[in-house]
């Protein structure tokens, strides 16, 4: 497979480039929670049991930096 760029950095593998989206203790948790739909903040909250606020909507700022 040949190389590749994403926002400046090389990848050489797509599942370099979906881990290094991934990574974090809870961003999985909340990708397996919304792959059903879109789900309000509140819902997405009660969802995932004990994470913060903070934590919560960090986790969401930073996947949305990554899109």
């Amino acid at each position: 497979m040949k190389d590749f760029t994403y926002n400046g950095r090389i990848y050489y593998s797509p599942v370099e480039l979906a881990m290094a989206f991934m990574g974090g203790t809870w961003k999985m948790p909340i990708l397996l929670a919304l792959r059903k739909g879109k789900l309000r903040y509140g819902e997405l909250k009660s969802n995932i049991p004990h994470i913060t606020d903070k934590m919560l909507y960090s986790q969401l700022r930073d996947l949305e930096k990554k899109e």
